[in-house]
């Protein structure tokens, strides 16, 4: 006779827990959406890249969109470069080491030195932005979300047209972003 074994569960279990929490966060991305008239994207890490795991795109007639599955670079995206930022110092040296500092526009960031800088900056003030590095003409900027354990789970992005995402705006969405994601924090 078979049965399902303990390892079996505990993946089952892990599975329902994502679904949960990716769901729970899809609400506060479709009400930051409707407050801030952008798409907004959802990014976990793997490997080498920022991987959209959930999308909310806007009833703009001029949308900036990121795929479910996309793979975000982590030099170029606010969305990896968050995420970059905020994992421990030797996960990040062994990402820096495989990474290829592929050029998207004459914005993008291309070495080591620079991206350290930035990364830096990014931990100082708590948000991460991409003004026209992976694509011109299009801003997008990404919070951290944080478990329990004080890991950076999740990257949240909010992406327009530099039209449509004023420095003006950027500060207000950025605003709005820290306060969708604080009661995030306090459940995951």
């Amino acid at each position: 006779m078979y049965s399902i074994g303990p390892a079996i569960l505990q993946m089952s279990n892990r599975y329902y827990k994502a679904r949960n929490i990716i769901g729970q966060i899809k609400g506060v991305m479709e009400n930051l959406c409707k407050q801030v008239e952008e798409s907004v994207h959802l990014c976990a890490l793997s490997n080498d890249a920022a991987v959209v795991v959930e999308q909310v795109e806007s009833a703009s007639r001029l949308v900036v969109n990121a795929k479910i599955g996309n793979r975000e670079p982590l030099h170029a995206s606010s969305v990896g470069k968050c995420l970059l930022a905020f994992v421990s110092d030797k996960e990040r040296e062994h990402m820096l080491a495989k990474l290829q500092f592929e050029r998207f526009t004459p914005k993008t960031i291309c070495d080591k030195k620079t991206l350290l800088e930035e990364l830096e900056k990014i931990r100082r003030q708590g948000f991460a932005l991409d003004d026209n590095e992976l694509i011109s003409d299009v801003r997008c900027v990404a919070m951290p979300i944080f478990d329990a354990r004080g890991k950076c789970v999740y990257s949240l992005g909010v992406s327009g047209a530099n039209s449509h995402m004023t420095p003006m705006k950027v500060r207000e969405i950025i605003k709005k972003m820290k306060a969708a994601v604080k009661p995030l924090m306090e459940t995951l």
